[in-house]
């Protein structure tokens, strides 16, 4: 995370002290769908030990259900500074009675902030009021935008934000694969001591459209199937990270009969988790609604569609009146800048445009009451002008009413030569640098791939204006992130 690159380069380099008398005990985060799994926890821990700290832990590698792993860590941590602190020195001020373990942990433990209401262990049941496709004729993709009401939740957010939603699996898959396995739906499985029908075990709790190199493994020593084994270890590792990224667990099963019961299908699947998406709206102008920007996620492995989970879920199973669970998600790291005179950068490949549309609308809200806004500048791409312009009205009046100060454009099939927002960024990288020098936030959105790119052109642009050579150009950008100026927001 870019928030931790200045201390796992401090860890890494001659300057690390000797750590002897640290002891720490590590909880690492991490997905097991993508490939280095908690690298970063794994990669502290190692280098912690080298500097001569010691665990008094082992470490918990955590994946996207981490609620009981956190829980137990929090539990033996709290107990582990209750044993080391127990008869020590009591803190300057603190009263010479009672619990005095209770007030030692006061004072040496971070004091974690009361949880809101609306969690994803407990989320808002949203209704949708608004569902609308915003991608033309002739597009190739599948863009909704989504309104959704928070009315009398009390569930705050700023643009900038995301929103956590639980979206069921699709019954039809879920057909489709108990089908292929000879499962009858109503058939009891146990989850986590609770009795249910494999069925609703699918839809409500199992990660089906997401596999990792664990559901693979499991499947082919549960089921039978050595062959899948054999296929996938044959594999180099990026032809297994492609594996997995194009495959649903339907396609394993298509490709790789197998023979499972109900009970060992079930406890093979990850749990299900929920999915985050950017917020495309801000309260100030909005009041107790959110809004969303959805493209359906799309894979085709074998010759058969299959579709993500909760794209699919929002863009065509739910209708305007139906529920939506939904929690929110404070992204700190893509807030607007505290000073409202700090020019803005945005820059947007897709559904990335969703928190540049609520960063406009609070701009709007902002210079209708007379507030200062900010210079700002858009940078978006999509493949074609006529279908893939996602609010192309909102954009072009906020232009007009000087909200927004400039856009470029980059739709990459209109022309023979395809042009994606990093050639904007190379292109205009005298006024970009300008803007820089104003003290302008650059903020980006969109995929991993393409943020990669987009910084990379940055950097470049940072070293053509500047006569800079790459090591230096480098260094310019990370005085950009520590100073925060640089925000991302990728997946």
């Amino acid at each position: 995370p870019d928030e931790a690159l200045d201390i796992f380069e401090f860890l890494d380099s001659k300057r690390a002290p000797q750590l002897n008398e640290l002891n720490y005990r590590i909880l690492a985060l991490g997905d097991r769908s993508y490939s280095f799994f908690c690298a970063a926890g794994i990669k502290l821990d190692e280098r912690l030990q080298k500097l001569g700290a010691k665990a008094f832990g082992e470490r918990i590698d955590c994946d996207v259900d981490y609620d009981k792993d956190a829980d137990l860590w929090r539990q033996e941590v709290a107990e582990y500074a209750k044993q080391e602190l127990k008869g020590g020195d009591l803190p300057a001020g603190n009263p010479a009675s009672g619990d005095h373990s209770g007030n030692l942990l006061g004072n040496h433990l971070s004091i974690v902030p009361r949880q809101p209401r609306w969690t994803r262990q407990q989320p808002f049941e949203a209704e949708v009021l608004r569902l609308q496709k915003i991608t033309g004729e002739g597009s190739g993709k599948d863009v909704y935008h989504l309104e959704l009401s928070l009315e009398d939740s009390g569930l705050a957010y700023l643009p900038g934000d995301a929103l956590g939603i639980w979206a069921p699996n699709d019954p039809e898959l879920i057909n489709d694969i108990l089908q292929r396995l000879s499962i009858d739906v109503s058939q009891i499985v146990n989850i986590d001591e609770d009795e249910l029908s494999v069925f609703e075990a699918l839809q409500n709790h199992r990660e089906i459209t997401k596999i990792t190199a664990d559901t693979i493994i499991s499947l082919a020593e549960t089921g039978n199937v050595p062959e899948l084994k054999s296929r996938f270890d044959a594999l180099a590792p990026q032809q297994q990270r492609e594996f997995i990224e194009q495959r649903q667990f339907a396609d394993l099963i298509l490709e790789f009969p197998a023979q499972l019961s109900a009970q060992a299908l079930v406890d093979l699947l990850r749990p299900l988790g929920p999915r985050s998406y950017s917020i495309a709206s801000s309260p100030s102008l909005v009041d107790e609604e959110v809004h969303l920007t959805v493209a359906t996620h799309f894979s085709d492995a074998l010759g058969v569609q299959r579709t993500g989970v909760a794209s699919q879920f929002l863009n065509h199973r739910v209708a305007e009146g139906s529920l939506v669970k939904v929690f929110p998600e404070p992204n700190t790291r893509f807030h607007l800048p505290e000073n409202p005179d700090t020019p803005i950068i945005m820059i947007a490949a897709g559904t990335g445009i969703a928190p540049f549309r609520a960063f406009m609308q609070e701009l709007q809200s902002r210079k209708s009451t007379g507030d200062s806004i900010p210079d700002s500048w858009l940078i978006f791409g999509n493949p074609h002008l006529r279908s893939d312009f996602l609010y192309q009205k909102e954009w072009l009046q906020w232009r007009e009413n000087e909200v927004l100060n400039r856009i470029d454009v980059a739709f990459s099939r209109d022309q023979k030569e395809k042009i994606y927002v990093q050639h904007i960024v190379e292109q205009q990288a005298t006024d970009i640098a300008q803007w820089l020098e104003r003290g302008a936030s650059v903020y980006i959105c969109g995929a991993l791939s393409m943020g990669q790119s987009v910084q990379d052109a940055l950097q470049a642009a940072i070293a053509q204006q500047h006569n800079l050579d790459e090591a230096s150009a480098a260094e310019v950008m990370a005085d950009l992130r520590r100073s925060k100026r640089i925000h991302k927001d990728l997946y």
